[in-house]
């Protein structure tokens, strides 16, 4: 079969031998050099229960398509969902969100310490009095 351009025709039925053989047509061609491209200038969406269409046309050896593809139906009513409460957050509300996290410790230097082995006492308390301070660092003390 060969490449009809004019088929099918706007509003007709979608058959899917016809639309095999203008495809297997038009591969025909683009194998044969004969088709210098393809060009899609529109798609139309339509409404649920109308055919899809397909319109072609040849210009100077380029194919200009253009589809109309039907949505689909409205799906029905789901079940309703859980709702929080409306409105805008206080500040006290903020507050007792972020009360029990911690806080970005990017205060706290870091500790550059060379410990000898066994660490003496010094080394130690650098140690344990840095820990102190990360701890005090991320700490949200309750408002």
């Amino acid at each position: 079969m060969p490449y009809d351009p004019n088929f099918p025709t706007p509003n007709t039925l979608a058959d899917a031998n016809a639309m095999r053989g203008q495809l297997n047509a038009l591969n025909a061609l683009i194998a044969a050099g004969t088709l210098a491209g393809v060009v899609i200038d529109g798609i139309v969406t339509l409404n649920p229960g109308e055919p899809a269409t397909v319109e072609a046309s040849l210009v100077a050896g380029v194919l200009h398509l253009s589809f109309g593809i039907p949505r689909g139906n409205d799906g029905g009513q789901g079940p309703q969902g859980d709702t929080g409460a409306a409105g805008e957050v206080t500040n006290a509300a903020l507050d007792a969100a972020i009360a029990g996290t911690a806080r970005n410790p990017v205060a706290v230097a870091l500790l550059s310490l060379t410990v000898s082995d066994p660490p003496t006492q010094s080394e130690l308390q650098q140690v344990v009095d840095k820990i102190n301070e990360l701890i005090t660092a991320i700490f949200r003390a309750p408002v």
